[in-house]
């Protein structure tokens, strides 16, 4: 291990992955990082293992590991489900070490394992502490397909995660160097595997494409059927509607006239009301068939009584009075909404007419006057 004084200086330019424990601190450059993903990736789901190379110090009373390097593995073997280094391997990266990392040293070991995520085979605890010793050698696992990497190390005989990392970013030439001379394929053999099995997943992914875009096919013209029949019976539901609107057009035009009437002349007495602050009494409709039956009523019946109501408080009747005098006198149709005063207040400015209208006309209740009633002026 290297010993460095207090004037060590850690990088500045750096990304943290995780939380960072103060005691052990780990620290991957970019292009190892970089590597190790793309690395693992083009396993093409199979299980990888690599060498990561860097050096270890202490500082201050605490432990910093930085890795500047990793190296692909030769000669390795399958035992006990995972990927071992067999003597050959390890000859293979001391001669990597002295070309490309010289002056380093193997820190640690990575493997990835797609579609396992964080899972820790006890086969991982126990080749990592036969094989890598030395204090802080750390395991770096990694699933590829989830996007997951963790590192693992051992303390007082335990092996324990470590919550995070620092990714630096550095001119790294050495790294750089091995990359450009080192691709992720292994061997040519294993190049040509992948390509077949790309090819074989290429033709399974056009079948499917290929049943997919039938079944759309069906269900589009499912689809279309469904459509047609539902914009044929939507016409048909407006055409009634429409129908039917064009033959009521009329009565709902006599009704919105009545309608309109009927709120001017409430308005009108309610600002009356609100002048003199006393109480209108309202004639009373007592034909309520002529207002349920409003949509039955003719065009022609209409006009006549609009006549009839426009000219009514101008016509003039001669009555006769004590059998032998004849006296003229102005007549008014009781039109919906009125009232007594209000008849009073119409034709004569104020409301002082009323008892006069009442004997005239022999009017016992003032509330006792219907729409239509005709009533003598005095």
């Amino acid at each position: 291990m290297n010993e460095k004084n207090k004037n060590f200086d850690l990088p500045k330019n750096i990304k943290q992955m995780g939380s960072i424990d103060n005691s052990f601190k780990i620290y991957m450059e970019d292009y190892v990082f970089t590597y190790l993903q793309q690395y693992a990736k083009e396993g093409k789901g199979e299980e990888r293992s690599a060498i990561l190379v860097g050096e270890s110090y202490s500082v201050d009373g605490s432990e910093i590991v930085f890795i500047s390097g990793a190296i692909k593995p030769e000669h390795t073997m399958q035992e006990n489900g995972i990927i071992k280094f067999s003597e050959k391997s390890f000859e293979h990266i001391d001669k990597q070490i002295q070309k490309y990392f010289n002056g380093q040293k193997i820190v640690g070991w990575f493997y990835s394992q797609p579609g396992f995520s964080d899972y820790i085979n006890d086969e991982y605890i126990k080749y990592h502490k036969e094989i890598f010793k030395e204090k802080n050698q750390v395991f770096f696992l990694n699933d590829p397909l989830e996007n997951i990497g963790c590192f693992y190390k051992f303390l007082d005989n335990n092996f324990y995660n470590i919550s995070g990392f620092i990714i630096y970013y550095e001119k790294n030439e050495q790294m750089s160097e091995y990359m450009l001379n080192n691709k992720p394929l292994t061997t040519k053999s294993e190049e040509k595997r992948f390509r077949a099995k790309d090819e074989k997943l290429l033709d399974i992914s056009r079948k499917a494409n290929n049943q997919k875009n039938s079944n759309m096919l069906k269900e589009y013209k499912k689809m279309t059927n469904v459509f047609g029949s539902l914009s044929a019976v939507l016409f048909l539901v407006c055409f009634i509607m429409g129908a039917g609107l064009m033959q009521s057009d009329d009565r709902i035009s006599e009704l919105e006239k009545r309608l309109v009437k009927l709120d001017e002349s409430y308005r009108y007495v309610l600002s009356e009301v609100k002048n003199d602050k006393v109480q209108s009494v309202f004639a009373q409709d007592i034909s309520m068939q002529e207002t349920t039956n409003i949509e039955q009523t003719s065009k022609e019946e209409t006009s006549i009584k609009t006549e009839e109501t426009t000219e009514s408080t101008t016509k003039v009747e001669t009555v006769t009075q004590n059998n032998n005098d004849k006296k003229q006198y102005k007549t008014y149709v009781v039109e919906e909404g009125d009232s007594l005063e209000l008849i009073s207040k119409k034709i004569y400015g104020d409301r002082k007419k009323i008892s006069e209208i009442m004997q005239l006309n022999n009017i016992t209740d003032a509330n006792k006057i219907f729409v239509g009633m005709k009533i003598k002026l005095p």
